[in-house]
Formats: structure tokens, C-alpha cells, sequence
């Protein structure tokens, strides 16, 4: 019984692909729809099997991803005007997010797999049994398309694991770090600052950020004609952070960012920071302050940004803003039309 639990996986993606095969559905409303039909097999047998208990290091064998591989790669990729090369597949998203369990095996299983290059987004946030070692051998190697990638509370990850990743991911926009306290900001500017980076996302939180770390990490986007423009970044649950850091490393780098988090970070946000942010933040839409009762409310922050915005005639786009002050636990949303 314990047996056949564990090929469960692979007999429902084989019964699945079967069916695809031998329907009459159109091949082309098929190729446009795999993500969707991955999606059927694969995320509910994951989130059902996580929540039941059920999910452990050998539920998923190489049968599964073959099979989840081959919903992927049914038919041709669907026609488009830019020409998709191996390095530009089609957008396929795969996620264990808090699968607690998983360990070698099934990153062994899943490295070896043809599941890996076709995938373009990775999240393996709250898988705690994830190491170096594993992450290293088995699965950068395997994910050479991948543009995002979350290891997000992954807490036995070390700074060996994270010196690997610029090696193997040649076209990561968007990463995750947030919350692997094993790993140290020089492992996280290492990444950042390569001069084969295309790093935009940084979501950097609970690393132990301060001025001197910060100024490294921030300082190649803050040029004149910066190789990438830094879009999203988050880093919060910064204690050593303060108010007049931010006044001093923000201002340059803020004209393009689109979402920022410097939450619970108790002396980093005042309100002349509010202020500042609401001056140079035009770009800003998303924007996460929780945690830091150091100012008072959110009247400095929204007059500059009404004066700013009066003064560049450019529509704010700032959909919500987070905000707990002191004890109050408060969640102040502002809309801006």
C-alpha cells in the first residue's frame, strides 16, 4: 500500500497525458494551454499531498517528472512574432512552496529529469531540508531558463549555495532570499553585483542589513546609466538600519522602483523618510513600512507625493501602502486613481 502511494504521481500524470493524447482536442489549443494542463496534475497533487502529510522525499519519482515533462513538451511551442530560442522558452512556472519534507531525493529525481530546462519560474520557498550541497548538484544545473527563482525561508542555505547560482542562471531577473539567516549580505551583493547579472527583483529580508552592506549592494544601480535597473526591493527585518542610511542610499535609486519593503526595521522609517519616499517615490506601487513606529502618519509621505506628482504632471500609480504604527496594528491603504 505504502508502495503504491508513493507512484500515485506518476500513474495520474501517465493517465493524464494518455487521455491528452488520445482526445480530440485541438493540438493547437493543447500547446497554447500546457501550463494549465501541468497545472491540473501537478499543483493540486502537490498542495493536497503537503496538507494531508502525505508529502515525503520519495512521493515523487522520476516517472512524475517525465510525465510532467511531457505535458510541457506535447507539441510545438505555439507561434509568435519574437522567435523563442532554448534560452527564451515558453513561460512555465513550477512550485514546492513549504514542502517541508522534500530533500535529496526528490531534487536528485527532479535534476535528472526533462522537467528543469523548460521551466522559467521556480519556487522552492519553505523547503527547509534544501541545502548547498543539494541545491548545487542537483537542481541549479538542471534550471539553466530559469528568470525567477524563490528560496525564500530555505534556512539551511549557505553562501556556497547562493556563489553558485550567477554561474548556472545566465538570465535570472527575480530572486528570494528572504529569510535564510545562513546567509550573509556578502553572498547576497556577490550575486547582485556580478558583472553577469541581470538582476532587477531583490528580496532581500532578514539578511542583517546596514549602511555599510547596503551601500554595497545598491551603488551599481545608483550610476547615471546603470547596466540593469533595480524594479523591486525588498529589506526588511533590518535592525542595524537607520533613518538616515535610507535618507542617504534611496534618493538615486528610487526614480524606477515599482514595489519597496523596509518592514520591521523599528529605526529605519521616520517621517522624513515618509517624506523622501513620497518626493522621489513616483514609480512606487507597492510599498511596505509595517513594523516601524518611528513616524507619526502618512501626511508627509502623501503632500510630497501630491506635490511631486503636481509638479511632474505624471500620474502616481501607488495602489497600496502597509503601514502598522506603534501598537495600533493598523493597515493603512491609500489608492491613488
Amino acid at each position: 500500500m505504502k508502495r503504491q502511494r508513493q507512484n500515485n504521481s506518476a500513474v495520474q500524470g501517465d493517465q493524464f497525458l494518455h487521455s491528452l493524447r488520445s482526445s480530440h482536442i485541438p493540438p493547437s489549443y493543447i500547446t497554447n494551454s500546457l501550463p494549465l494542463f501541468a497545472s491540473l496534475i501537478a499543483s493540486p497533487l502537490v498542495d493536497s499531498s503537503n496538507e494531508s502529510g502525505s508529502l515525503h522525499d520519495s512521493r515523487f519519482t522520476s516517472s512524475f517528472w517525465s510525465s510532467l515533462a511531457s505535458l510541457f513538451l506535447l507539441s510545438s511551442p505555439p507561434p509568435s512574432k519574437r522567435k523563442r530560442t532554448p534560452s527564451s522558452p515558453n513561460p512555465i512556472s513550477f512550485s514546492l512552496h513549504n514542502c517541508t519534507l522534500l530533500s535529496n531525493n526528490t531534487f536528485e529525481t527532479f535534476g535528472a529529469s526533462p522537467c528543469g530546462p523548460i521551466i522559467t519560474t521556480l519556487d522552492l520557498s519553505g523547503c527547509f531540508l534544501l541545502t548547498s550541497a543539494i541545491l548545487i548538484k542537483h537542481v541549479l544545473p538542471s534550471i539553466p531558463n530559469v528568470t525567477r527563482l524563490s528560496l525564500k525561508n530555505c534556512r539551511k542555505l549557505s553562501d556556497d549555495g547562493i556563489g553558485a547560482i550567477h554561474t548556472h542562471l545566465k538570465s535570472l531577473e527575480a530572486i528570494d532570499l528572504g529569510g535564510c539567516f545562513n546567509v550573509t549580505t556578502d553572498a547576497a551583493i556577490s550575486l547582485a553585483t556580478s558583472p553577469s547579472s541581470s538582476l532587477t527583483e531583490l528580496h532581500l529580508s532578514g539578511l542583517g542589513w546596514d549602511f555599510a552592506t547596503l551601500t554595497r549592494l545598491i551603488s551599481p544601480y545608483a550610476k547615471a546609466n546603470p547596466k540593469n535597473t533595480l524594479l523591486h526591493l525588498s529589506i526588511g527585518f533590518s535592525s542595524n538600519l537607520k533613518s538616515s542610511d535610507l535618507l542617504t542610499l534611496l534618493p538615486p535609486i528610487l526614480g524606477p522602483l515599482s514595489t519597496l519593503g523596509i518592514h520591521f526595521s523599528p529605526t529605519a522609517v521616520n517621517n522624513d523618510v515618509m517624506s523622501m519616499l513620497g518626493e522621489h517615490g513616483l514609480e512606487l506601487e507597492a510599498l511596505d513600512v509595517r513594523g516601524n513606529g518611528s513616524f507619526t502618519d502618512l501626511m508627509a509621505f502623501l503632500d510630497n507625493r501630491a506635490k511631486a506628482f503636481n509638479e511632474a504632471v505624471t500620474q502616481p500609480k501607488l495602489k497600496r501602502v502597509k503601514v502598522r504604527a506603534g501598537a495600533k496594528r493598523a493597515a493603512c491603504i491609500a489608492l491613488f486613481s
